[in-house]
């Protein structure tokens, strides 16, 4: 019956992952529980405890994060009192709830110093400021103890939310040539195919009783630079491009007139773990840009 639906409790839920984990775990046999951050500032230890002790879930997710990478190089305490100071917060909740906590991180932790696909064994070596508060974040769920699961991923896009795919199109619409960065190497990871991955886990886990928690990366399947994602997109929209042009990422903040934070330059994860504990892997980047790319399509009435 619906009422027997075990609870999920989200915190980013007016994100893109937030968003789509809304619309995915129902499919799995949840009740999504949203606490949007307009209601609660995951800032606020009390206002957090109260809000997970109110929603009774099975499990919370942190989907929350400041995302703007270059914007938390001038806004250290910010990212630091949401990336960390909040996801301690999250987890402490949810482990006085004795709920299970999803934590989601980043392949930003990692360095990208070395072209082979991260373990998550691998020693962190965060660069910048956002890097550095997401590294801060995992510790912290580390250290407030309960049944975690810190899923780390890369380089979203999906709806509802500022990316890369839709920064292409906006400016696809504008310019015959584009320049684009082709030294960084990741997985495009379309949101709709990991929140239904984590959806999954959750199923496992929570209703099956399957699975042990932990560290586990979840992306996309196959890896590309972000001039071959540009290309990509292209290929399938043109709109006014004649060349996409590749450039360095030493290039790209010369000419970007701003201060812009140090990305990793290699950072694709070894999602083997997480398919052999549980048998989850998501489609190739490829297949979620188009499925992403054919939702955006307006269909004639």
């Amino acid at each position: 019956m619906e009422g027997k639906r075990p609870k999920i409790a989200v915190f980013g839920c007016t994100g893109m992952l937030g968003w789509a984990l809304l619309d995915a775990l129902p499919r799995s046999g949840f009740e999504a529980v949203p606490i949007p951050e307009d209601k609660v500032d995951i800032r606020d230890a009390e206002a957090v405890e109260n809000a997970v002790a109110a929603a009774a879930p099975a499990a919370v997710i942190n989907a929350a994060a400041y995302t703007d990478v270059d914007g938390c190089e001038s806004n250290v305490e910010l990212a630091r009192a949401v990336n960390a100071d909040g996801a301690a917060n999250i987890a402490r909740a949810a482990s006085d709830a004795r709920a299970a906590l999803i934590h989601i991180s980043t392949d930003y932790v990692f360095g990208g110093g070395r072209k082979m696909p991260l373990l998550e064994s691998e020693p962190a070596n965060p660069q910048g400021v956002y890097a550095n508060t997401k590294w801060e974040g995992e510790k912290a769920v580390r250290q407030e103890g309960g049944r975690w699961f810190i899923i780390r991923t890369s380089w979203l896009f999906g709806p509802n939310g500022r990316n890369f795919v839709d920064t292409m199109l906006r400016l696809g619409s504008e310019r015959e040539e584009i320049s684009v960065v082709n030294d960084q190497e990741g997985s495009p990871t379309y949101t709709v195919h990991l929140a239904a991955g984590i959806a999954r886990l959750l199923d496992l886990y929570i209703s099956r009783g399957f699975g042990e928690p932990g560290i586990y990366h979840l992306t996309a399947a196959g890896h590309c630079d972000w001039h071959e994602f540009a290309s990509r997109i292209f290929e399938a929209r043109p709109g006014r491009v004649k060349n996409v042009k590749p450039i360095s990422t030493y290039d790209y903040i010369e000419s970007a007139g701003r201060p812009i934070a140090p990305r990793p330059a290699y950072s694709v994860l070894n999602c083997d773990k997480i398919k052999k504990k549980f048998g989850i892997a998501l489609p190739r980047w490829e297949v979620g840009l188009m499925e992403f790319l054919d939702s955006k399509t307006i269909q004639p009435k």
